[in-house]
Formats: structure tokens, C-alpha cells, sequence
């Protein structure tokens, strides 16, 4: 039985508010089924209209009653929110965004009861936020692709709460080179839906960072669409990448491996579900995984009837 907390780091605080919150209350309703001392570490997202988010496009716009009311419902049940503020092609004139400045005002107030938190992987934005927001903790984004265990570990000494690692080092025993006294800062990422070993991956992120400040779709990459986009959870099984959930618990975490990133913020619903279910609940718990989902779906169905 594991006796250390394992914290998940799970997609969206925005678009699928209503999910985490009807999955926050099923942990703790039915405590049970769920592996030991799993938890939510935290929601990462960002508000519709981000100019500072990356990874992934958000667009459109989000009103600041509704961010502030977001941000209230999390901060009240204990449950951090993280703020994908990775755009890499930031310049000195984004940095005095209002909406963003708004949500780190928001995140950095005293009368928070949770600490809140941000991914960064601009320099700029770093530092900047270090400046005017210096009690935000800041976590290391997976999109700085550091591709190598020497720089990883690098990385780990550096300032920050948590460093997310790309998901290539989860190939063979790369994870277990780490020094054991450095792990415990390592956030792995153990889903990701793309591709291994995809060539574009870094043309796509500074083409989604490029669309999020133009506020328009991103546009199609060099060599034709990208033929992870459509697999489904199970498919994603066939990356060398992935992490299974017999590793995870088998291996990473009595490893020290204690904070897991789940992919998820351009999945389907019933994608996103599965991940949570597979990587959360106990294996022997067949029909009680079944329940759970079928709670979780009539949710969203009540949900998208309102």
C-alpha cells in the first residue's frame, strides 16, 4: 500500500470547471476506489483570451467577474489553480497585458486561501512575474523541450516549485538516471497524445503561441495534418512514451516520483475521463470505474441540458 501522496496535475479549470468539480466530489465520496493517497495537485489552464497562455490556443474572451468567480470556487475546495503562461514569443510590450496582470492580481491575493500557481517558459514573462508577483510559485513548462537527463537536472536546481519534463526522457530508465534527492521536483508528464520523436513539435508550439497572440486559429504546419490529432486515449498506449499505470505505481513512485502530469486540454471529454480513471483508481475495481464513469458522463449531460 502506498502510504505517499501522489498529487495529479489535471487539464482544465476553465472549459471543464463543471468536470473537476463533479470528479473532486467523487474522490471524495467514494474514497474506496481510488488508489491510495492519490489527490489533485493541481488545474492548469488558462482563461479564454490569454495573451501570455501557450501549449495550446485559447481564444475568445473570458469577463473578469467570471475569472475572479473561477478562481473563488477552486481557491475555497483547496484546489490550486496553474496558469499556462508559456508563450515563448513574448515581447517587452505584452508583458503589461491587463487580463493577465488582472489574473496574477487575482492569484496573488492575500485572501487566498490556496497558492496558486504559473507555468512559464519565457524568460521574460519569468522574470517579469518574479519582479511584481514574487510570492507566485512559477513552474518549469514541458514546451522548453529539454531533451537530455544532464539539462533536466540543470533545470531542477534552478528556482522553481516544480520542473514538468518533456516526454521523451520517459523512454527506458532515462526517468531513474535523475539523482534520487532531485525527483521528488520532477513533474512527469505521462499521456502526451503526440506523436514520439515528432519533428514539428517545436514549430507547432511557436505556431500556437503565434496564433494566441494574433487571437486566430493556428495555421497548418509544413508537411500536412498531424496524424496524432484524432487517436483517442487507448491509441495514445502505442507511444514508447507513454507511461502505464503498472510503471507508475510498480516503479516512478517508489522511485520518488511523486507528481504526475496528465495531457488533456484539447482531448475530448470522454478522453480526458478515461485518463482520469485509468491513472486514479484502483485496477481491481472493474464495475466501481464503470459506475464512476457513467456518474461523470450524466453530469455532462445534465450539464450541456442547462
Amino acid at each position: 500500500m502506498n502510504r505517499t501522496p501522489v498529487s495529479f496535475y489535471l487539464p482544465g479549470f476553465f472549459d471543464r470547471m463543471h468536470m473537476q468539480l463533479a470528479w473532486i466530489m467523487l474522490m471524495e465520496k467514494y474514497p474506496e476506489f481510488f488508489c491510495d493517497n492519490v489527490r489533485i495537485g493541481a488545474l492548469y489552464d488558462a482563461f479564454p483570451g490569454s495573451l501570455w497562455n501557450g501549449g495550446r490556443c485559447v481564444l475568445g474572451q473570458c469577463d473578469r467577474q467570471e475569472a475572479e468567480y473561477v478562481i473563488s470556487e477552486f481557491d475555497e475546495r483547496g484546489i490550486p489553480l496553474r496558469f499556462t503562461f508559456t508563450n515563448s514569443l513574448l515581447e517587452e510590450e505584452h508583458l503589461g497585458d491587463p487580463f493577465c496582470n488582472f489574473c496574477l492580481e487575482q492569484i496573488a491575493s492575500p485572501k487566498r486561501k490556496t497558492v496558486h500557481e504559473v507555468l512559464v517558459n519565457s524568460p521574460l514573462l519569468e522574470a517579469y512575474i518574479r519582479t511584481y508577483y514574487p510570492a507566485i510559485p512559477l513552474i518549469s513548462s514541458t514546451t522548453k523541450q529539454i531533451r537530455s537527463i544532464t539539462k533536466l537536472e540543470g533545470e531542477l536546481e534552478k528556482d522553481y516549485r516544480l520542473v514538468v519534463g518533456y516526454k521523451a526522457l520517459n523512454t527506458g530508465d532515462q526517468l531513474l538516471q535523475i539523482a534520487p534527492e532531485k525527483r521528488g521536483k520532477l513533474e512527469v508528464l505521462a499521456d502526451s497524445f503526440c506523436m514520439d520523436d515528432c519533428p514539428r513539435s517545436k514549430q507547432h508550439y511557436e505556431e500556437v503561441a503565434r496564433a494566441q497572440l494574433e487571437g486566430r486559429e493556428p495555421g497548418p504546419l509544413a508537411g500536412g495534418a498531424c496524424r496524432a490529432i484524432n487517436r483517442d486515449f487507448y491509441e495514445f498506449m502505442e507511444n514508447e512514451t507513454f507511461i502505464t499505470r503498472e510503471r507508475l505505481y510498480g516503479q516512478l513512485v517508489p522511485a520518488g516520483f511523486l507528481h504526475i502530469k496528465l495531457d488533456g486540454r484539447t482531448f475530448t471529454d470522454a478522453d480526458v475521463i478515461e485518463s482520469y480513471l485509468y491513472y486514479m483508481t484502483k485496477p481491481e475495481q472493474t464495475e466501481a470505474r464503470d459506475r464512476l464513469r457513467l456518474v461523470m458522463h450524466k453530469s455532462l449531460e445534465k450539464l450541456r441540458r442547462m
